[in-house]
């Protein structure tokens, strides 16, 4: 890092992942020796990085990551975002390794997710970009929330159209609610809520290994618009989940946001 505070591990390993306006790499604190991740990104994305860790300050959890300081070198045009390192990497890499996740397992991560989203909520923070990616675990195997770069604060419907997706990876666009995708800057959307569908679609990832549907708009999605004239219900029974997470998945991944679980 610019001050030398940190040493970059340049393993493989070191190599912790790809945000959505960076990469993330593991380093040492050179006197304590203490490990960190530290996101590198360029100064090009200050508005993203600013708003990133405006977002961070908001909120103060045991379920989201802890930013640690922030270093900038104006030479390489390089923003080092310091944050806590969590060795049990993301959620998406565990549910790929284990295929899927027992209910036992999938219920205590998703208990934590709803924890930590709803403090973010009662400070008006809005994630908007929920996706097992963005989902790290400790070393406890415990949730840690991270990547706060398309985080909305605002007081009431966020009045934004469905652009801001495009500055992040394609992925997201499989976990974003229907309103989201659909939304223009008059309309808006109610952001509290469509964090709820995203993390309905992380839930039905964990239970079954795959995504319910490519993306939320019927004319795209043969088997999204089943869901939204059938209900997820269809495809839960289909995976034989327990009757209490058929009825957690119907309530989030409810295409109507005035019905859905908040």
């Amino acid at each position: 890092t610019p001050d030398g505070m940190y040493e970059f591990d340049r393993s493989e390993t070191g190599m912790l992942g790809a945000g959505a306006h960076g990469v993330v790499r593991a380093a040492r604190h050179v006197k304590t020796g203490e490990y960190v991740a530290i996101k590198l990104m360029s100064a090009s994305v200050l508005a993203a990085i600013t708003k990133e860790l405006i977002a961070l300050a908001k909120v103060d959890h045991p379920n989201i990551v802890r930013p640690l300081g922030t270093q900038v070198d104006l030479d390489k045009k390089r923003v080092y975002m310091v944050m806590e390192l969590c060795p049990g990497g993301e959620l998406f890499d565990r549910i790929a390794e284990c295929g899927k996740l027992d209910e036992s397992t999938a219920k205590r991560y998703l208990s934590q997710m709803c924890s930590a989203i709803a403090h973010c909520h009662a400070h008006k923070v809005y994630h908007r970009d929920l996706k097992p990616e963005n989902i790290l675990l400790d070393g406890n195997d415990q949730v840690k929330i991270a990547d706060f770069g398309l985080a909305a604060m605002v007081q009431q419907k966020v009045q934004e159209d469905a652009s801001f997706l495009r500055h992040t990876k394609c992925g997201s666009l499989m976990y974003a609610a229907p309103e989201v995708l659909l939304s223009d800057a008059q309309t808006g959307y109610d952001a509290a809520t469509a964090d709820v569908w995203s993390l309905g679609i992380i839930l039905y990832s964990m239970l079954s290994g795959a995504l319910p549907f490519s993306v939320a708009i019927p004319s795209r999605c043969p088997r999204y618009a089943l869901v939204s004239q059938r209900g997820v219900r269809i495809l839960c029974e289909a995976n034989s989940f327990s009757e209490d997470a058929t009825e957690l998945l119907s309530g989030m991944i409810e295409p109507e946001p005035s019905r859905r679980l908040s």
